[in-house]
């Protein structure tokens, strides 16, 4: 359940930056309203003055010159071969994340979601067991290969990312 789970924590990411732009909404609206010289501090309305009780104004755990920003997630698989996580069962949400990994943690204030990075740190490109599956590597949008003997490995590289290198 790695991959679900790290999907939940990038979509409680999403709702946490909304949640502040709401409250930030809200406590803005609370000021505007405290500083109306015509309106009495009984006319407020009960539920706006009720969810500012103690009269701070809302903190977000991300921000950069006092402004918010979505937060940078990133998660590193290293050494995952011949495990479950790279099976090719349908009920595996690895390559379901790999692919959707721009879109996970929607938000309505952002820039569309939050994201999520992901690396994969292997030791080889293709395996005969459980290797990385092939839905991954062809999603790959930055590749580092370093010295290999293996010009099979080599070659495979070249033909599934044909539009990116040349062999």
């Amino acid at each position: 359940d790695t991959c679900a789970q790290l999907m939940e924590m990038v979509d409680e990411e999403g709702r946490l930056f909304d949640e502040y732009h709401i409250q930030m909404e809200r406590w803005n609206e609370l000021q505007k309203e405290i500083k109306n010289k015509k309106k009495h501090v009984n006319d407020i309305d009960e539920e706006l003055l009720l969810s500012f009780l103690q009269m701070e104004k809302p903190s977000y755990k991300y921000m950069r010159n006092g402004k918010p920003y979505l937060p940078v997630c990133v998660a590193i698989f290293d050494d995952c071969m011949n495990t479950d996580l790279y099976s090719v069962s349908k009920r595996n949400l690895l390559s379901y994340m790999v692919i959707k990994h721009r879109h996970i943690g929607q938000t309505i204030y952002g820039k569309g979601s939050v994201g999520l990075n992901i690396l994969f740190s292997v030791q080889s490109y293709t395996s005969n067991a459980q290797g990385i599956p092939k839905s991954i590597r062809t999603n790959v949008t930055i590749l580092l290969v370093f010295s290999t003997k293996c010009m099979k490995e080599l070659k495979t590289i070249a033909e599934e990312l044909a539009g990116e290198v040349s062999e």
